[in-house]
């Protein structure tokens, strides 16, 4: 990927540095939609942090009970026109549908309390 005026190029994704299970998926949606692969992982890999969410924890003291949660931000820079935000609409889509399920759920659980 070139880098617009004076700005030095940057480097591109790699996709063998994703999930083996997104990698294929990743490449299919950048190719499809003719934008950088950069931005599909790179909004793939914060989608996949955000449902992963405080299910992950890290222990770095041996005697001690302390944990902190991992938390993972994402930008995309790119000029307009090249698909930013197509792309990271597609990366989030799975996280999207299981929003809708979780609300649909909710919502039914909080019409009728005493089902489960």
């Amino acid at each position: 990927m070139s880098a617009p005026g004076n700005a030095a190029p940057g480097r591109s994704v790699d996709f063998d540095l994703l999930p083996e299970k997104l990698r294929a998926w990743g490449a299919d949606v950048a190719e499809r939609m003719q934008c950088p692969p950069d931005f599909v992982a790179v909004s793939g890999m914060a989608a996949l942090g955000s449902i992963l969410g405080r299910k992950v924890a890290i222990r770095p003291k041996i005697e001690d009970d302390w944990q902190g949660e991992p938390n993972q931000w994402a930008l995309v820079i790119g000029r307009p026109g090249v698909l930013k935000s197509p792309a990271m609409e597609e990366a989030l889509r799975p996280v999207k549908k299981l929003e809708a399920k979780a609300e649909r759920d909710f919502q039914g659980r909080a019409r009728h309390p005493c089902a489960r």
